[in-house]
């Protein structure tokens, strides 16, 4: 991996400043399968819309391919994941092979920047959990929006800041309130469709159980090879505190567009 995707990815990894972090996120993330949006999340906003086996859907920062494979598997479809984590695409293969919907399912190693600046267009976009690795919610849109048809959809699923909240971090510093987010999602003319705002609970029981799995396999790479405990500390105790302002602060919600 070069030095400008190695960067992009530990961005969207929150580990920027843990750059030694990157090599050990296959092994720390080993028993995480969804690595952010819930899929069956996404599989019910599409469902009512009329996805199916005649649309063909791009998965931007697919990680391990839980909602690429979960979407082939309930609706049909044909899916082209992309993810610039090696290790998340072999993964993700083995699972759509174990799910029997490896036909359905193009897994591809690249920056997302490769799938939005190809000719390919689909029938809908998914950025799922991606952050701001495209910018804000105006930003993102906009780049999604090139690669789906007239008409098609886009979904994202992120966080918005309760009113009156300045952003809690710098790495939050392009998330704004729910108004000013809808505003910038629908920036391009395009059409909200649908909104779900995650209930708290939720978020704090699919936070914790992530969580709960990345301290096991924590514990058991420094058992076999102490010298590594620093390291992941300090990523157990930073993906703490980020979890901490997803669960006090943001909001999770998930919006599908349609292209205008």
């Amino acid at each position: 991996m070069d030095e400008a995707l190695a960067k992009s990815v530990a961005r969207s990894m929150d580990i920027e400043d843990q750059p030694e972090v990157l090599s050990l996120l296959p092994e720390l993330l080993a028993d995480v399968d969804a690595l952010g949006s819930e899929p069956g999340v996404i599989v019910d906003a599409l469902r009512p819309l009329g996805i199916g086996a005649d649309h063909v859907i791009a998965d931007l920062g697919c990680g391990k391919g839980s909602v690429s494979i979960a979407l082939a598997e309930s609706l049909g479809c044909r899916v082209v994941g992309i993810d610039a984590m090696e290790a998340f695409i072999e993964a993700a293969g083995r699972s759509a092979e174990a799910q029997g919907v490896a036909d359905l399912c193009d897994f591809r190693v690249g920056p997302i920047d490769e799938l939005l600046g190809g000719s390919e267009r689909f029938d809908v976009a998914i950025c799922a959990s991606i952050g701001d690795a495209l910018g804000d919610a105006a930003r993102t849109v906009g780049h999604a929006r090139t690669i789906v048809r007239s008409g098609g959809l886009i979904v994202i699923d992120d966080v918005f800041l309760p009113d009156d909240t300045p952003p809690p971090a710098t790495a939050y510093s392009t998330y704004a309130d729910h108004a000013t987010t809808i505003a910038r999602l629908t920036s391009h003319r395009d059409v909200l469709v649908s909104e779900r705002i995650q209930p708290h609970a939720e978020a704090d029981a699919q936070n914790a159980a992530i969580m709960a799995a990345v301290r096991k396999r924590a514990t058991t790479i420094i058992s076999g090879r102490p010298e590594l405990r620093e390291p992941i500390e300090r990523y157990l105790r930073a993906q703490e505190d980020e979890i901490d302002i997803l669960t006090t602060v943001t909001i999770g919600a998930t919006w599908v567009l349609r292209r205008a």
